[in-house]
């Protein structure tokens, strides 16, 4: 049987499967396909088979592909209504608890992680909470735990954050200096992020809550 496009994008799946565990083999093929041209044109290259030696012999190149896989779509007290609902609903039965544990599966670039520990501080339960905030997105990761965005964006969430419950301004959370805005580090304190695939790597603990 001849070699086709579809059969390579096929042996390069298979082979950051076996080299990373990465499965995206259920993955839609158009956007597979929209996703892999985009890593061959940025690399120089015009067959997906060329991207196999690359793949195994250069580990940081698969940080590329996985930056083209992952779509972070996220912002600060995304779902008003969600929020809203968990401070009515959610609060009061975590209060029962004398140690929160929290995981945001797939964070991102940590906008929601952080939304949680606001509502948390604001009900009184973040110091005796930790959120444990995960992605296989290094890249997404890295602005995750350095909690610094544009000002312009926090300023965009303030409706957000108010539709959701808050009663203060969401600038107290964060310290403002040319531009940019850096979470506070009292919120800082109770929160880690950790690399995880969600498909190959096992559940870590045991949480009293688990966003995906």
């Amino acid at each position: 049987m001849p070699i086709t496009k579809e059969n390579e994008l096929d042996l390069v799946l298979e082979v950051v499967n076996k080299a990373y565990g990465y499965d995206f083999k259920n993955y839609a093929k158009s956007s597979l396909r929209r996703r892999f041209n985009i890593v061959l044109e940025q690399s120089g290259l015009t067959h997906y088979s060329e991207l196999i030696p690359k793949i195994i012999h250069d580990e940081t190149f698969i940080n590329k592909i996985l930056n083209k896989m992952s779509i972070p779509v996220t912002e600060m007290f995304r779902d008003p209504s969600f929020f809203k609902h968990f401070r009515k609903t959610m609060v009061p039965y975590l209060k029962t608890f004398p140690f929160i544990k929290i995981w945001h599966a797939g964070c991102a670039t940590g906008e929601e992680v952080y939304s949680m520990a606001i509502l948390l501080e604001e009900e009184g339960l973040l110091d005796r909470s930790h959120i444990f905030g995960t992605d296989y997105n290094k890249q997404a990761l890295a602005i995750a735990s350095e909690g610094i965005y544009k000002t312009n964006q926090i300023e965009k969430y303030a409706s957000n954050y108010i539709e959701s419950g808050g009663t203060y301004s969401i600038e107290k959370y964060f310290l403002n200096k040319y531009g940019l805005s850096k979470i506070t580090t009292s919120l800082t304190k109770n929160i880690s992020f950790h690399h995880h695939n969600l498909i190959s790597d096992g559940v870590f603990s045991e949480f009293n809550l688990i966003l995906c």
